[in-house]
């Protein structure tokens, strides 16, 4: 890996230098590893299929509202029907 880091000969700017060689320094000691699969706990799934469950009936109770708010005014404009 590189890291180009930008430092100003004037001593003007000798902290900002600094801060800049340090931070390139603490870059250089940090190691990754491999990147992996991201596994999903078991709660986390279970929490999941429970959240799709909710949405499913939160949307047949709409789904249902809908309808029966269809059906009063169908029944209003035509009491025949």
């Amino acid at each position: 890996m590189l890291m180009i880091v930008q430092v100003a000969p004037v001593d003007r700017h000798v902290n900002e230098t600094l801060c800049s060689l340090n931070f390139a320094q603490r870059v250089r000691s940090v190691e990754l590893g491999a990147v992996g699969k991201k596994m999903e706990s078991a709660e986390m799934s279970a929490l999941r299929e429970r959240l799709a469950h909710y949405e499913v009936s939160s949307y047949n109770v709409q789904l249902l509202a809908t309808y029966e708010l269809i059906e009063n005014r169908c029944v209003a404009a035509c009491p025949t029907c």
